[in-house]
């Protein structure tokens, strides 16, 4: 896809520390959050990493929609907008939030990079 070309090799590495710590936080296959799961634990899961992906790299929501195997820009949105919600109402959403990003800090970085979490 034309999508995968315009995405660079830093952008590249934060997703997948992103989707690492993600599934090593709560447990999961990479496989499994990627899936056309419509579990609402793994829904949810999907959110907060279009919110990370969202905050922490240059990629646009078509993008992120390809990358996480979703085929609407729109559900990318509401992703992202979903958690902007949650982590001000939620102490868990905010929580997770803060442990993922940790996790993805422990990482060995390839390229200089930091994630970011704001309240």
């Amino acid at each position: 896809m034309l999508v995968e070309k315009f995405i660079s090799p830093r952008d590249r590495e934060v997703v997948e520390k992103i989707m690492e710590a993600t599934s090593g936080y709560y447990l999961l296959d990479k496989q499994a959050i990627i899936d056309e799961d419509s579990n609402r634990d793994i829904i949810n899961i999907r959110h907060i990493i279009c919110y990370l992906i969202s905050v922490n790299t240059s990629i646009k929501k078509d993008g992120i929609a390809y990358l996480i195997n979703k085929k609407s820009r729109c559900a990318i949105s509401n992703s992202i907008e979903t958690i902007e919600v949650q982590k001000r109402i939620y102490k868990q959403t905010l929580d997770d939030l803060k442990g993922i990003v940790k996790l993805v800090n422990s990482f060995e970085k390839k390229y200089e990079w930091l994630v970011v979490i704001d309240n």
